[in-house]
């Protein structure tokens, strides 16, 4: 009878060991899923904070477009409120600041605004979480864009794809567009 305890005491002892390495086993593969999908959700984030971007730098080149046409198509326009780039719509503000969509071609038939231009084109409406775009015009500072809003890391990487022609500060971005 004594040997057949040691032999189950044995077998007891053995079972232990077998289900710790199990339980050692699972709690790996539970780490490693863990870090899988950190790296799924650091990848989905950036692909996001990458397409954000890239649609607001076409939303600046589209902007950029319709102020161009907009001096083009009425280049005998005036804004009458100083002397330089006077084809190019000036808000008549201290500032020199309005929305976008208010703004308005100088010399167009009825106030025509840059959305109602002939090309077919919508102005662009910035993403959830951004302000609306700004438009500035100023004698001395020349026509800028500015986007308030959005994340710090959409606001970086849009400041280091224009490192020249934007200037970054808090949660405001400002981008030129004719000096």
């Amino acid at each position: 009878m004594k040997s057949i305890v040691i032999c189950s005491r044995s077998l007891w002892a053995q079972s232990g060991y077998i289900a710790s390495y199990v339980m050692y086993g699972i709690a790996l593969l539970a780490m490693v899923g863990v870090g899988v999908a950190k790296i799924n959700y650091d990848q989905r984030l950036a692909n996001q904070t990458q397409s954000e971007v890239d649609n607001l730098a076409l939303q600046i080149e589209s902007i950029r477009a319709k102020i161009l046409l907009c001096a083009a198509i009425y280049e005998n326009g005036d804004h009458g409120l100083f002397p330089t780039r006077r084809a190019f719509p000036a808000p008549a503000t201290a500032d020199g600041r309005a929305n976008l969509s208010t703004v308005v071609c100088p010399g167009a038939p009825g106030g025509l605004t840059l959305s109602q231009l002939s090309d077919g084109v919508r102005l662009p409406s910035p993403p959830p979480g951004f302000d609306p775009w700004i438009y500035q015009h100023t004698e001395a500072g020349g026509i800028r864009l500015r986007l308030g809003g959005g994340s710090d890391a959409v606001r970086e990487r849009l400041h280091r794809r224009y490192p020249d022609t934007s200037a970054h500060d808090g949660s405001v971005l400002e981008f030129l567009i004719l000096g």
